[in-house]
Protein backbone atom coordinates (compact mmCIF):
# COMPACT_ATOMS: atom_id res chain seq x y z
CA UNK A 1 0.00 0.00 0.00
CA UNK A 2 1.44 3.36 -1.02
CA UNK A 3 1.57 6.20 1.44
CA UNK A 4 0.08 9.54 0.51
CA UNK A 5 2.15 12.70 0.21
CA UNK A 6 0.63 13.96 3.47
CA UNK A 7 1.60 10.74 5.29
CA UNK A 8 5.15 10.95 3.94
CA UNK A 9 5.50 14.58 5.09
CA UNK A 10 4.22 13.76 8.58
CA UNK A 11 6.37 10.62 9.04
CA UNK A 12 8.73 10.89 12.02
CA UNK A 13 12.23 11.30 10.60
CA UNK A 14 14.08 11.84 13.85
CA UNK A 15 14.52 15.56 13.20
CA UNK A 16 14.16 18.26 15.84
CA UNK A 17 10.54 18.93 14.81
CA UNK A 18 10.04 15.22 13.99
CA UNK A 19 8.89 15.49 10.35
CA UNK A 20 9.08 17.56 7.18
CA UNK A 21 5.62 18.89 8.03
CA UNK A 22 6.74 19.82 11.56
CA UNK A 23 9.85 21.61 10.29
CA UNK A 24 7.94 23.58 7.64
CA UNK A 25 5.25 24.42 10.18
CA UNK A 26 7.92 25.72 12.57
CA UNK A 27 9.43 27.92 9.82
CA UNK A 28 6.02 29.38 8.98
CA UNK A 29 5.27 29.99 12.67
CA UNK A 30 8.65 31.70 13.19
CA UNK A 31 8.01 33.92 10.14
CA UNK A 32 4.59 34.90 11.50
CA UNK A 33 6.11 35.73 14.90
CA UNK A 34 8.90 37.86 13.40
CA UNK A 35 6.58 39.64 10.95
CA UNK A 36 4.25 40.40 13.83
CA UNK A 37 7.16 41.96 15.72
CA UNK A 38 8.22 44.06 12.71
CA UNK A 39 4.65 45.24 12.10
CA UNK A 40 4.00 45.73 15.83
CA UNK A 41 1.04 43.35 15.67
CA UNK A 42 2.13 40.35 17.77
CA UNK A 43 1.20 36.89 16.57
CA UNK A 44 -0.34 34.90 19.45
CA UNK A 45 1.88 31.80 19.45
CA UNK A 46 1.36 29.25 22.21
CA UNK A 47 4.58 27.31 21.55
CA UNK A 48 7.19 26.92 18.81
CA UNK A 49 5.68 23.59 17.74
CA UNK A 50 2.12 24.95 17.57
CA UNK A 51 0.32 23.51 14.51
CA UNK A 52 -0.88 26.34 12.26
CA UNK A 53 -2.45 24.23 9.52
CA UNK A 54 -3.19 20.55 9.55
CA UNK A 55 -5.26 18.13 7.53
CA UNK A 56 -7.37 15.67 9.49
Amino acid sequence: MRRTFDEECKQDRGAFFRSIHGTLNHLLLADKIWLGRFERVPFPAVSLDQQLFSRP
